[in-house]
């Protein structure tokens, strides 16, 4: 009897303290509940996606309160219509405004991220490293491979994907441009690029009257 009743005030004994610790901690700090610690989510890796966002004449600005807008605005029903695969953050039609050039379309925080075109049925072919790349060296295949381009394209841009003077300009060089009244003669034209992977030509190949359809490119990220 002696063994088994000091056996039980040594077990009480070691349990105390433990006890006292716990209950200490609940007093010093009201309230608190503990959690799991949990690792925040990996970042996504990001991508840039260039895709055809269908066929227009040079007027972009019809029905819209600008050629900005309106090419923005198809891109985005291109999207929904057909590219909802693709979840991207901000989305903008590829060609260049007087101050709103397709070189300095991607921001600064989202330009070192890899460029790829995108079909219809999301097969992807990677263009550049990044953005920089793409308007510098061009891309790594041709166009028309990587987006089923089967002519050229609105660019309104130079080699390098700066504003060029032929845009659908109804001031012809110094509006905004993609907003010419048609039908209007010659010298209306717009820059178009080609479906071609060579530096330079991709994006400035020739020129076309600005009341032709010519395909037109989106891109998103």
């Amino acid at each position: 009897m002696k063994v088994l009743v000091s056996t039980i005030i040594i077990s009480t004994l070691m349990v105390l303290p433990a006890s006292c610790d716990r209950q200490q901690l609940a007093e010093e700090v009201p309230g608190q509940t503990s959690s799991p610690v949990t690792e925040d989510p990996p970042v996504a890796d990001r991508a840039i996606y260039i895709f055809i966002g269908g066929s227009h004449n040079g007027n972009f600005a019809s029905g819209y309160d600008s050629g900005r807008q309106g090419i923005d605005t198809r891109c985005a029903d291109a999207l929904n219509a057909v590219y909802s695969f693709l979840s991207p953050v901000a989305i903008s039609g590829m060609i260049s405004f007087k101050n709103d050039s397709i070189r300095n379309l991607v921001p600064t925080d989202h330009a070192d991220a890899k460029v790829y075109g995108i079909t219809a049925s999301a097969l992807e072919s990677q263009l550049a490293d990044s953005w920089t790349d793409l308007l510098d060296e061009g891309p790594l295949v041709n166009l028309g491979t990587a987006l089923g381009l089967s002519d050229s394209w609105w660019t309104g841009s130079d080699t390098m994907g700066n504003t060029a003077a032929d845009r659908c300009d109804s001031t012809l060089e110094d509006g905004n441009g993609w907003d010419v009244n048609l039908p209007e003669p010659p010298p209306y034209e717009g820059v178009v690029g080609s479906t071609t992977g060579l530096a330079g030509e991709w994006v400035s190949s020739s020129t076309a009257n600005c009341s032709s359809s010519r395909f037109f490119l989106c891109v998103a990220y």
